[in-house]
């Protein structure tokens, strides 16, 4: 039986242990939020991309199951490494090519 919630996919980094407890109390019980974690023990510039080329590419496969509406990839220190375009240029095409295919 299909769900009336908003589904949101959670991507967060594994030692993150914030976001999900934020985006269930200020998103409230209107949406099912369900998460999928990143390997990510230190924040490097290689680790990131580790985590990027490695782990994320698995953690959308993951979180597709779900089906949701809207992926969010939790993680602001990856976030700011793409001010570095080869480093945009190898995990946009990733996420964009597993939310196109839902």
């Amino acid at each position: 039986m299909p769900s009336s919630h908003f589904r949101v996919g959670l991507i967060v980094p594994s030692s993150n242990t914030v976001m999900e407890s934020d985006f269930h109390r200020l998103l409230g019980a209107g949406c099912a939020i369900s998460t999928s974690r990143v390997y990510l023990e230190q924040v490097t510039r290689d680790a990131e991309q580790a985590m990027i080329d490695d782990d994320l590419p698995k953690a959308l496969r993951l979180i597709k199951t779900t089906d949701p509406h809207l992926i969010v990839f939790g993680c602001t220190s990856a976030g700011s490494s793409t001010r570095d375009a080869r480093i945009r240029a190898s995990w946009m095409p990733v996420l964009h090519k597993s939310s196109a295919s839902r």
